[in-house]
């Protein structure tokens, strides 16, 4: 039962991020104008750290080269409740002792299709946003940004995506 209901939810999840879906501010699907779509697809998932490892390299504390590498981390849908069957991983390299970090992530979608970012991580938990560099499967020849903010809770992050395809 709940492998079925993954998968149907896992399903809807890439029908509404390609933008197969229609009938929601959501799930619109663009319209192409001269060669570039006037909307992007935006789609909204929560991540749980579930999986996080802090490495310090350097001098003790934050200092340059530190690591912060994550994953596999479940998504969920934008209200919290369902796992969607995609996990994001990645590694953030500290740049200063701030311990901003230049970040590489890859989403994984249980359909095969992954999502490439690329960003800088302020060290403190705030809002940032990063760019959708690439991806495969479904979301090849994808572009567009993801919008990562901290909730209440610090081990849950909210993501929006806004993307071309």
């Amino acid at each position: 039962m709940i492998n079925t209901r993954r998968a149907t939810i896992c399903g809807l999840l890439l029908m509404a991020v390609v933008g197969a879906a229609s009938g929601t501010a959501q799930t619109v699907t663009p319209v192409p104008q001269s060669g570039v779509f006037a909307r992007p697809i935006i789609s909204e998932l929560v991540e749980r750290l579930e999986n996080v490892r802090y490495i310090d390299q350097g001098d003790p504390g934050r200092s340059p080269g530190d690591l912060i590498v994550w994953g596999p981390n479940p998504l969920y849908d934008a209200e919290n409740v369902l796992d969607t069957g995609a996990t994001t991983q990645g590694l953030c390299i500290a740049i200063n002792a701030g311990a901003d970090c230049m970040l590489v992530e890859t989403i994984t979608f249980e359909t095969g299709g992954t999502l490439d970012i690329r960003g800088m991580r302020p060290g403190e938990p705030v809002a940032s946003e990063w760019t959708i560099v690439g991806g495969s499967g479904s979301f090849r020849g994808v572009t567009g940004t993801v919008t990562v903010s901290p909730t209440a809770d610090p081990t849950i992050w909210a993501r929006r995506f806004e993307f071309w395809i």
